[in-house]
């Protein structure tokens, strides 16, 4: 282990392990005396002793030190004890390293008119590390290096980016990432606090920012007990929570990684930095229920970061999403479907306007047959789910007016599935069943106008759900008898329904329609209650903490 000893200058002495013995006293040099002791009180003896300044990095060529001070080396007498003379005024660092498993750092300071300073006893911890990665893309090929300041520590980074720092004393250090012959040589510097025993990760290590975001599943937070897996998280930005200012003008730069380091895939929807407004989704393989120390980190910072927005590998058509559209686009601009399956929609001659939506935009439909989306190429596609099958059909939407009428949030024709408004003004899911009729789901309460409402169908099997604002309200179903056949062979379309015998009065919608999603899994209630609570007005789910203070997700303006 290494210990590394820090001590604080003359107005202040740390707090650390018995220093009883600890005096100042003058002399004609400064001198800096102590003792070395292994967790159990022991002498550790011949552990190696290295001084050097404060500041002190060691110098990569052709780079060099802003400034040249000497360092002085020694180790441990059978006492554990040693000594170190001829000091000049100024801020020191003290390395003690047993070279096996023991290691403490200390500062101290020589005051002007010279002191002989006993520092007292240290105890040493078990070795730290630190790990790390950065992106070699950023750097032109060049050489890179990690400094420690205050330490005599240089480690070349790997051609993967990677490298490791081991056989660290426990403390807090600042360090530094440089590369040959690049303008601005130092690349990077970061604030890192090592623990006994442990690594710290320093993911993305050439990102210069930035901050946790805490996943709050308990009943203070998104109150889901159960884990929920391959989730993509909501993540809003504003003036309250970032500085856009201090990230690449469309967002390139943005990073997310898990608690270990790992990257994150994420799909940047909206990035707006003259409103302070960013939109992200971002997929976490697992999102724990009542938990809130989970947490995730956003980054940012790299002037040389290549964009990363990934939409398809967010929502994975292999783990059920097969079609998901933001409805963030305006006029009769393609709405593209964020899946790999490339389900795009064409609105029609007129299209329905864009609009503040509950997130980002939307699109806001008139209640003319002439406005709505069809996503081309789907009749026969992975949206042709079978009946009795296993399906999830999920949108935000708000009412204009209530008129008893039916109106369409999105289906694949009246004789397939459909989620829309019913005629006496409740929500309603259906799936048809060949020459029966629809078998019908309805919400217990009336829908509430000028007001966002979260609207899933969940089909599993022969059993079928309707949920409200993430609470499931019908877990069965009426039938509402229909000697038709069942016919597959739409096109999936929003704001409207195929197939009707009055052609004249297609159930279109009026009102703003957001977030459109349909996946081939019964989603379960828990995915459900956490897509709500993440992505409504509040967001409930996501708790960023800045300076021991929390705040919460970012309110929807």
């Amino acid at each position: 282990m290494t210990i590394l000893l820090l001590m604080c200058i003359t107005a202040f002495r740390c707090s650390l392990t018995d220093l009883s013995g600890a005096t100042d006293m003058p002399n004609e040099s400064g001198t800096i005396t102590a003792t070395a002791l292994d967790p159990t009180g022991k002498p550790v003896a011949g552990a190696a002793v290295t001084l050097v300044p404060a500041e002190y990095v060691v110098p990569v060529p052709p780079i060099r030190a802003n400034h040249v001070r000497r360092f002085a080396e020694t180790k441990t007498d059978s006492t554990g004890a040693f000594t170190i003379d001829s000091l000049d005024t100024g801020s020191y660092s003290i390395e003690i390293n047993d070279h096996k498993t023991l290691a403490r750092r200390i500062q101290s300071s020589i005051s002007a008119g010279f002191w002989i300073k006993k520092l007292g006893n240290f105890l040493m911890d078990p070795y730290a590390a630190v790990s790390g990665k950065i992106d070699t893309a950023g750097t032109g090929g060049k050489k890179c290096f990690v400094q420690i300041f205050g330490i005599k520590r240089l480690i070349e980074i790997g051609t993967d980016g990677a490298f490791l720092i081991d056989s660290l004393p426990a403390d807090t250090f600042k360090l530094q990432i440089v590369s040959y012959y690049m303008t601005n040589p130092v690349l990077v510097v970061h604030r890192i606090i090592t623990k006994p025993g442990d690594t710290t990760i320093v993911p993305l290590a050439l990102w210069k920012y930035s901050q946790k975001l805490y996943l709050n599943t308990t009943s203070s937070g998104a109150d889901v007990s159960g884990m929920v897996t391959n989730f993509p998280v909501l993540v809003r930005l504003g003036a309250s929570n970032f500085d856009f200012n201090k990230a690449k003008s469309k967002g390139e730069d943005i990073r997310f990684t898990k608690a270990d380091g790992t990257l994150l895939f994420h799909e940047i929807e909206l990035w707006d930095p003259s409103q302070n407004q960013a939109v992200i989704w971002v997929r976490v393989d697992s999102v724990l229920g009542n938990n809130s120390t989970q947490y995730i980190t956003l980054h940012w910072g790299n002037e040389n970061a290549f964009a990363e927005s990934n939409a398809a590998a967010v929502f994975d058509t292999g783990a059920g999403f097969q079609g998901v559209w933001h409805l963030n686009q305006a006029g009769n601009a393609t709405v593209l479907d964020a899946t790999g399956n490339h389900y795009n929609g064409t609105p029609s001659t007129q299209p329905p306007a864009a609009a503040p939506g509950m997130i980002g935009t939307c699109r806001e439909f008139t209640g003319n047959p002439e406005v709505y989306i069809t996503m081309q190429n789907t009749a026969n596609s992975r949206l042709n789910f079978p009946k009795d099958g296993m399906y999830t059909i999920s949108a935000w939407a708000c009412l204009d007016t209530l008129d008893s009428w039916f109106k369409t949030v999105v289906g694949k024709g009246n004789y397939q599935y459909h989620l829309k408004l019913y005629r006496t003004d409740k929500w309603e899911f259906c799936e048809y069943k060949d020459k029966a009729g629809q078998e019908q789901s309805l919400s217990p309460d009336l829908a509430v106008p000028k007001i966002w409402n979260y609207v899933t169908g969940v089909r599993n099997g022969t059993k079928q759900y309707l949920y409200i604002n993430g609470t499931c309200v019908d877990s069965t179903f009426d039938m509402y008898n229909d000697t038709a056949s069942r016919y597959e062979g739409y096109n999936v379309i929003i704001g409207k329904l195929e197939g009707l015998a009055d052609s004249l009065n297609q159930y279109v919608f009026k009102g703003k329609i957001d977030e459109v999603r349909m996946s081939s899994n019964a989603l379960s209630a828990d995915w459900i209650k956490l897509c709500f609570m993440n992505q409504g007005a509040e967001d409930k789910l996501i708790v960023w903490k800045r300076d021991g203070i929390e705040k919460g997700g970012l309110k929807r303006e």
